[in-house]
């Protein structure tokens, strides 16, 4: 068997298969990038988990796993085909989810439904059920001159003040904003369902850094919304609000088949989670809210904050 180590923050997963480089070539493609951060493919690994992956032409299935404590290697052994666009996508998003579990394990978070914009060097965190306007904001932001460091998936440093260290790069957005918002950008392809996309990795625009947080959104919005509002979290909803972004990957909420493993939340990784929750409640009691209306007068209010005072 061959080795393939990748690395995201200072989490390693190596994985055993026959052939690593054309796994390598599936983890790097476009279609990867919508959902899994940026990977590096490092030579030497103090790997956080390790994969036994049977390259074999039969349906994804992850055979077992041993969770171990930090320090110790964790364990999966899966078998089928290497990940490809729509023909076999459970792949890509069995290595999300092992991927939250190891930075779980060494002290970060990865949002899921998460979007991150700079601005003035800092981070504005945008967090959004789907369709609920993440990607419009986001091309938005990038048509005015504005970095965005992560499209949907969003990794952040347990620390405080909370840091973003890494993320998702290939933002995919619905052409219909040229002419509702008056977007002009070149996009870099074209999706399978006629959804245009950067890549923000390649465009050089987005380099890998840490941004301290500054103020976290959750975002209501759609094609036929107007106007906007906006209203703090506070109390016990800012733990239930976080909790919910920062372990529906760990819990399988973002399915896929045959079925997401169970909950990876160890004792390791519970101890990260109560330390982000608590930061965000001490540190951000003020910085959370939630935001309603169109996605242009959200830019204004959020990115922009040109008339508003949140």
């Amino acid at each position: 068997m061959e080795t393939l180590c990748i690395n995201v923050a200072d989490s390693s997963i190596q994985i055993q298969t026959e052939r690593a480089q054309e796994l390598w070539a599936s983890l790097s493609s476009a279609f990867a990038k919508r959902y899994l951060p940026r990977l590096k493919n490092t030579s030497e690994c103090r790997p956080d988990a390790v994969i036994y992956w049977f390259n074999k032409d039969v349906k994804f299935k992850v055979l077992t796993h041993d969770l171990l404590p930090h320090g110790l290697p964790s364990l999966f052994i899966v078998e089928g085909k290497y990940p490809s666009a729509y023909s076999n996508e459970s792949p890509f998003f069995f290595l999300l989810q092992v991927i939250a579990y190891v930075l779980g394990k060494k002290g970060y978070v990865m949002l899921t439904d998460s979007i991150t914009i700079e601005r003035g060097g800092k981070a504005l965190l945008f967090l959004g059920y789907p369709h609920s306007g993440k990607s419009s904001i986001s091309a938005v932001a990038f048509s005015r001159g504005f970095k965005v460091y992560a499209t949907e998936n969003t990794v952040i440093k347990v620390t405080s003040p909370l840091k973003i260290v890494n993320g998702t790069s290939m933002l995919v957005y619905d052409p219909a904003i040229r002419n509702l918002y008056g977007v002009k950008i070149t996009p870099d392809g074209v999706t399978k369902h006629g959804y245009e996309y950067l890549d923000l990795e390649a465009r050089g625009v987005n380099q890998l850094g840490e941004l301290d947080v500054d103020k976290v959104f959750v975002i209501h919005s759609g094609f036929t919304c107007k106007g906007f509002s906006a209203s703090p979290i506070t109390g016990r909803k800012i733990r239930k609000t976080l909790w919910y972004f920062s372990t529906s990957l760990l819990k399988g909420v973002d399915y896929y088949e045959p079925q997401p493993l169970g909950n990876l939340i160890t004792e390791d990784v519970a101890r990260t989670l109560q330390i982000f929750l608590e930061i965000v409640e001490k540190d951000y009691h003020d910085k959370v809210f939630e935001v309603f209306g169109s996605v242009p007068e959200i830019f204004e209010n959020t990115v922009l904050n040109s008339h508003s005072t949140i």
